[in-house]
């Protein structure tokens, strides 16, 4: 399966192709994500830029374990950005790729999954 956000050859690198800790690493990530997003959205709109800091850092982990090099980037520039409060106009934006990102890695992962 040809995919563009996760990277599964590193999904079942880290697995080691075990077909239930794959379904498990899916679930994580799916169960996470959402929240991730809602929670950017809302430190956003009341300016809390050290948690959103934060909440970059810790859904950088999520993006990784998926092997999104580009998401983990961008979730890495936010991060720096929120540290120093600085071009706080950008932020949205950046929000807005990463929830496109991840839900399109979410869609991805549950094509994958009806394959396993």
């Amino acid at each position: 399966m040809k995919t563009r956000y996760v990277d599964l050859q590193y999904l079942n690198e880290i697995s080691g192709g075990k077909k239930d800790l794959l379904m498990e690493m899916i679930e994580i990530f799916n169960s996470e994500v959402p929240g991730y997003v809602n929670l950017m959205h809302g430190y956003c709109n009341i300016k809390n830029w050290m948690a959103l800091g934060k909440l970059c850092h810790k859904a950088k982990a999520s993006a990784s374990i998926m092997g999104m090099k580009q998401l983990c980037g961008e979730l890495e520039d936010l991060e720096l950005l929120t540290k120093e409060e600085k071009d706080t106009q950008l932020y949205p934006s950046f929000i807005r790729s990463i929830e496109i990102q991840f839900n399109n890695a979410m869609e991805e992962l549950n094509q994958f999954a009806k394959t396993l």
